[in-house]
């Protein structure tokens, strides 16, 4: 059936409105259903506007009830009370003025952004009602279902939606149609949008548009809305189309009129009913709709859609397009402060090497008190001959750089051993226990290695700073990179992670402690410490915990934690108590998102990978990592490549592995995180 023919049944349900308003409409176009929607806005846009106290007057004409004038009729308990009784004082069971679409919806209250503007005093969406059941249903959407409100008992609500009595849902559903097309976001108007969900706060829009284009074929236009439309009309210059064209709202919404059987009122099934951008190009690309409705949004040049750089072979979140060559190092003699790549001109009173570097500060809280549980962890980059080229400088509690304090030994050091500057080497060997021999170096630190959680790290080569920790010139208390009684660990060139300040605090081992050092995760295989970014973050375990509920699980994170999701989009709200996940499976991975860098310990038994394959469906799927060590990403999918059934891995940085062109941005999987895959076909990743 086409447009027309659509169109002309749709005509068939609804009772000629009005002769007085065919003059109106004589110049409206209804080739299209753009060519309508413009025609129509521009029709009743910029009408004549009246104050807020003025439209209490109005809504006792406009709501006068026709059997006794004395009265209005109140929008959704349909009683019947005196016009007087306005609740100026918040008398119970008295009437006040209902905004149909809500004024938070829209930000358009005269404290909100858009001030005193038109949309706040339209009459056509002002209503009488209780003001009880006013603020009862205060910035609800509209649809079917819910508990019987104790008030307005024609009435339903659920925790987002409203649904009124029967014999004015049309009323309710041509009204919100009116605001959608008279505010198009015009100079000091909001922008207001119907559309197919009902959790809309605080978005200037309002649900769901499926429900209320069927309202508006099961409660046509009554004598009633058409002597408001006039009324109002008088007011306001401008008429409500929808009122006296009940029809239009079949051209206006075409792509889900296309979707109704008119006979019975109801949708086609299958018939998909979701507005949204179908170009599967743009970075909003929705999978399940069927209608574009303009909104989709492209990446910036040289970006992907997670405005992250398509070409960006060093990683330093500079496009390689937009790369300016010189020299990078603030401490070299022709340092340029306009160059984003190195290109090695860089011009110094000393050689730098840079074999070494900071990978973790410890202030940790041993049985033996005092200073014993201050140290720094190092990692050697490269071969160094001779480790007294190398020393380090603690900034205490904000003051500045005192330079370099200590130098270390003269002794050689092997790339990728790991170093540990302690001020009790053998304390530290107790509380660390087996993974103690982790650290291929042990080394006495002497009295200026005695920095607090509050103080920041220099590391120097030949006397020269190369890298810190923390702000020199802050007391770190209370800042994101504080580790008092606890520590920081670099996971990799650019990101710290912090744990808990005061989680070592009467702990016996590192592995009883809530947060074992990560260099002793290999040992402790009952349980798993998961580092978690602050914002949004993809997490996994490799450990079955005796109670894998969700809600149980992510306590620790209380407070802090603002919803986890699954591959699916099913989601945990904590500030809710909603758990649509409910238990976690081994070998899918979840988003986070927190406010704060946290580390999560999860305790139980470990699984193995080989015997936990992992089924992915086709599409995308949010994966997680068993292994206890880190291994290269295209490795683990090698197989999976190999049949082609692999389009994209990506971790929650957005860095990606893309099989087609052989290149790996992500590198290592590292235990504890998850990463999101596409793929050609259903398949099992097993490793």
């Amino acid at each position: 059936m086409d447009l027309m023919q659509r169109f002309s049944l749709v005509l068939l349900l609804f009772v000629p409105c009005t002769l007085i308003s065919q003059d109106y409409y004589q110049d409206i176009n209804t080739d299209s259903n753009v060519s309508l929607r413009i025609a129509l806005h521009e029709l009743i846009n910029d009408h004549n506007t009246v104050s807020y106290n003025a439209c209490k007057n109005h809504l006792k004409n406009a709501d006068e009830d026709p059997n006794n004038s004395n009265n209005v009729i109140l929008i959704f308990k349909q009683n019947s009370i005196p016009k007087d009784d306005f609740a100026n004082n918040s008398q119970p069971d008295f009437w006040n003025r209902e905004h149909i679409w809500a004024k938070s919806l829209g930000n358009f209250s005269p404290d909100g952004h858009f001030g005193s503007n038109p949309a706040y005093t339209d009459l056509h969406h002002l209503k009488p009602c209780d003001m009880t059941v006013n603020a009862s249903k205060g910035n609800k959407s509209y649809d079917e279902g819910g508990l019987q409100h104790n008030e307005a008992e024609e009435c339903n609500y659920t925790t987002y939606t409203w649904e009124p009595a029967d014999n004015v849902k049309g009323d309710i559903a041509r009204i919100l149609f009116y605001m959608d097309l008279r505010y198009e976001g015009g100079e000091g108007e909001p922008d207001l949008t119907i559309v197919e969900e009902v959790n809309t706060y605080p978005n200037p829009e309002i649900g769901n548009i499926s429900t209320l284009l069927l309202w508006h074929l099961e409660d046509p236009v009554d004598e009633f809305e058409l002597n408001r439309n006039e009324y109002i009309y008088g007011v306001q210059n401008n008429r409500n189309p929808f009122i006296d064209h009940p029809e239009f709202v079949a051209l206006v919404w075409e792509s889900y009129f296309s979707c109704i059987n008119l006979s019975t009122i109801s949708y086609n099934e299958p018939c998909n009913l979701i507005e949204g951008c179908t170009n599967e190009s743009a970075c909003n690309y929705d999978e399940i709709a069927s209608f574009n409705d303009g909104s989709c949004v492209y990446p910036e040049n040289y970006l992907d859609c997670f405005f992250s750089c398509i070409n960006d072979i060093d990683n330093d979140n500079i496009c390689d397009e937009l790369e300016i060559f010189g020299c990078t190092d603030p401490i070299a003699l022709n340092f340029s402060s306009n160059a984003t790549e190195e290109n090695f001109s860089c011009e110094y009173q000393f050689s730098s090497s840079n074999a070494l570097s900071l990978q973790g500060i410890l202030d940790l809280d041993l049985p033996s008190a005092g200073n014993d549980g201050k140290a720094l962890h190092l990692i050697a980059l490269e071969d160094i001959s001779d480790l007294s080229v190398f020393g380090i400088g603690i900034a205490n509690n904000g003051g500045g750089s005192d330079g370099q304090e200590y130098v270390f030994e003269s002794i050689s050091i092997s790339a990728g051993d790991d170093i540990l500057l302690a001020r009790s080497p053998d304390a530290l060997s107790s509380y660390f226990e087996d993974c103690f021999e982790n650290f291929e170096h042990v080394l006495q630190a002497n009295t200026s290695i005695g920095h607090n959680g509050n103080d920041a790290i220099e590391l120097f080569e030949q006397n020269q700073l190369i890298e810190t920790f923390g702000d020199i010139n802050s007391d770190g208390n209370g800042l994101d990179w504080e580790y008092t009684d606890s520590y920081a660990y670099k996971l990799s060139e650019n990101e710290w992670i912090n744990a808990p300040v005061n989680c070592t605090d009467n702990s016996i081992s590192t592995q009883s402690s809530p947060c074992p050092y990560p260099i002793c995760n290999d040992f402790v295989q009952n349980h798993q410490a998961i580092y978690i970014t602050a914002g949004w973050s993809i997490i996994s375990t490799y450990i079955l915990p005796e109670n894998p509920l969700i809600t149980d699980l992510l306590s620790p994170l209380t407070g802090n934690l603002n919803i986890a999701k699954d591959y699916l989009g099913n989601a945990y709200l904590p500030e809710w108590e909603f758990n649509g996940i409910g238990d976690i499976q081994i070998g899918q991975g979840y988003y986070l998102k927190n406010d704060t860098a946290a580390i999560l310990t999860l305790y139980g038994d470990y699984t193995q990978p080989d015997g936990n394959p992992i089924s992915m469906v086709n599409g995308w799927n949010v994966v997680g990592y068993l292994r206890l060590e880190s291994h290269p990403l295209d490795e683990i999918f090698t197989s999976l490549v190999e049949s082609d059934l692999i389009v994209i891995v990506k971790n929650y940085l957005g860095s990606a592995y893309l099989p087609e062109w052989e290149y790996n941005g992500i590198g290592d999987m590292y235990p504890g995180q998850g990463f999101q895959v596409k793929t050609n076909g259903s398949c099992i990743l097993q490793y």
